[in-house]
């Protein structure tokens, strides 16, 4: 499988440095694919990548058109770029792409996306990873086989609310199978501390058969991204840049016992953050079925931006 890399900062491959986890998509792909290149502009980055992998293929320079070449794209350049490299990736029908969010800060760019991809033969996964992880989707299943309706959800974030914030609001979709309808959002405060087009901002939602409050804390220095889901019976928890998963069980009449006990039921399942797209790319190439999470990560960028623009719609 020949597979390139757009982009050698920290989700590149930056995070795999000390001890290759599969934390990048440099570490996926070298789990994957046994012809890697990777493109970055900055050759620093390229010399300490050759240090570390002498038979990994690198480039400063790259033409877009190139990626008909390879089977798997992986687009981790800075987000200015993501919406351009994704089209042309699209137009030259790459099998597979994976590509960082924010897909863009602009609502013309993610329609010429949207109507690039409807187009194309080319699958797509917007990184949005935690919706791939098996105790989500383990825990997701639970939710919908049993009916389970949240009576408020609550999460806490930092660092923009399209850059950082859609992470929490992608797994509320995720987990309880619904869009998002902003309709009647209260906007409680923005602050431009990390993005000039990406404020982090607070809001209440009182129109989803449930409330959903989002703080999002302003120029502080380490990660903050929490999430609780409140239930008749049960709360779902999730801590530590949501990787850690608690269940606080109030109630012993749940029959399904696959969440049958307080406490943590997963400890750092983003051990291993982008191992489980390895399968889904293996099946992809070989003409099984999967499920791609680009238009909804698409319709949840537009709406984020809409939101910030002060208009309020699905």
């Amino acid at each position: 499988m020949k597979s390139v890399l757009i982009g050698a900062g920290d989700i590149g491959i930056g995070y795999d440095f000390d001890s290759p986890r599969y934390l990048t998509h440099l570490g996926l792909l070298l789990n994957i694919s046994e012809d890697i290149t990777v493109y970055d502009p900055d050759i620093k980055r390229l010399d300490k990548i050759l240090n570390h992998y002498p038979f990994v293929q690198t480039t400063d320079t790259f033409n877009y058109d190139e990626v008909a070449n390879f089977e798997v794209v992986c687009i981790a350049s800075p987000t200015i770029n993501h919406a351009e490299a994704l089209i042309n990736c699209l137009n030259k029908n790459v099998p597979v792409v994976i590509v960082e969010k924010p897909l863009s800060y602009s609502l013309i760019e993610l329609n010429e996306l949207l109507f690039a991809y409807s187009k194309s033969k080319s699958f797509v996964l917007v990184n949005y990873i935690r919706r791939f992880q098996p105790s989500i989707v383990k825990l997701k299943c639970f939710l919908n086989s049993n009916n389970f309706k949240p009576l408020a959800i609550v999460g806490t974030y930092y660092k923009g609310l399209i850059h950082t914030g859609s992470h929490i609001l992608d797994l509320i979709e995720f987990l309880l199978d619904e869009s998002i309808s902003w309709e009647k959002c209260v906007v409680l405060s923005k602050s431009y501390d990390y993005f000039k087009t990406d404020p982090t901002t607070s809001f209440f939602l009182g129109k989803y058969n449930c409330s959903i409050s989002m703080t999002g804390v302003s120029s502080i220095k380490y990660p903050v991204l929490n999430l609780n889901i409140l239930f008749d019976e049960f709360t779902v928890v999730f801590k530590n840049n949501i990787s850690e998963l608690y269940f606080d069980l109030h109630n012993d009449s749940i029959t399904d016992k696959t969440f049958s006990t307080s406490g943590v039921h997963e400890g750092r399942f983003l051990s291993e953050y982008m191992k489980p797209l390895g399968p889904i790319i293996q099946n992809v190439l070989n003409g099984k079925k999967e499920e791609s999470n680009f238009e909804p990560a698409v319709q949840l960028n537009k709406n984020l931006i809409k939101l910030n623009n002060g208009k309020f719609s699905n």
